[in-house]
């Protein structure tokens, strides 16, 4: 951008400085001559100094993510979180939202003008997404969800928590202490499968200029508004802020990664859902796609280009 302002710059200054030259000489004969030459050769110069310019761009945009409409969406989180309940919920096909997903699974569904890629990570080993993700993904990826829940799939005796009313019933068994320390050690459980060399790497690798979008979701809500009467005070004035202030501490960790890339990511989106009610979950796809359609908007006349 530098270079463009000095040579629009300079251009202006050595015109004005022609037409200077050429008005200050006495022969009209040479003025003749030097008028007929002087422009052209700087409407030539302007020219193909901006056809460099153009060729240099859509030699980039060639090999930018820019140039494919694909609106790819990652879901990260630790098995059990949601991930697939959540795809099922956004209506993409083949998805089963009962059993544990065993890999990377690749879901995909039209809207108009583009297309929605989704890809559910098996929440298993992070080290996964850098040697599983395939590098068109990663350059096509335009929202990272990171999916947190309140309660895990199973108790602390690896008994099977697979349902809203199994888990309401271990949350709720004990002391409003103890209820509150259960979903405090989940809370703790997900700040430790990611911790902040798990973040780091995660954004090393999915980061490029297309990523617009990091969204912090935090999952079973409808579990948390269930269990009002054995939870601190606070979360009776306001359940969802309170639940949020549990993961503060993993969400400005996030944060932190979001500033700090070259080209800084100014959309963190922090909100509750409920996958097996749909609270918030159609919201959060509405907001990506129509994102997505403003991001074209600037971008997607690369794609019209012969």
């Amino acid at each position: 951008m530098k270079r463009k302002v000095f040579f629009y710059t300079g251009l202006a200054i050595v015109t004005m400085l022609c037409v200077w030259f050429i008005a200050s000489i006495p022969n009209p004969n040479l003025v003749q001559v030097l008028a007929a030459l002087i422009p052209p050769i700087i409407v030539g110069i302007f020219i193909e100094y901006t056809q460099r310019l153009r060729d240099k761009l859509y030699m980039l945009l060639e090999k930018s993510p820019f140039k494919n409409k694909n609106c790819t969406i990652l879901l990260i989180g630790s098995a059990g979180s949601g991930k697939s309940s959540l795809a099922n919920c956004w209506g993409f096909p083949d998805v089963n939202s009962t059993t544990t997903t065993d890999s990377f699974q690749t879901y995909i569904k039209s809207e108009k003008d583009f297309k929605i890629t989704l890809l559910d990570y098996r929440g298993q080993d992070l080290t996964q997404i850098t040697t599983e993700l395939d590098s068109k993904y990663r350059e096509n990826i335009f929202a990272a969800i990171f999916v947190v829940d309140v309660v895990a799939r199973e108790d602390e005796n690896k008994n099977p928590l697979l349902t809203p009313d199994q888990q309401i019933k271990w949350l709720s068994y004990g002391s409003d202490d103890e209820t509150y320390k259960k979903i405090k050690n989940r809370v703790y459980a997900h700040s430790d499968f990611f911790g902040i060399a798990g973040i780091q790497g995660i954004f090393n690798v999915i980061y490029s200029l297309k990523l617009r979008h990091v969204m912090f979701l935090i999952n079973k809500y409808d579990l948390i508004e269930k269990l009002l009467d054995k939870l601190p005070d606070s979360y009776i004035s306001d359940p969802e802020e309170s639940i949020k202030k549990e993961f503060s501490d993993f969400q400005n960790k996030i944060w932190q990664f979001c500033k700090n890339v070259d080209y800084p990511i100014r959309n963190l989106t922090i909100d509750v859902i409920s996958v097996s009610r749909g609270t918030n979950t159609n919201k959060i796809y509405a907001k990506i796609v129509d994102d997505y359609k403003k991001w074209l908007d600037k971008y997607g006349w690369v794609e019209e280009r012969d």
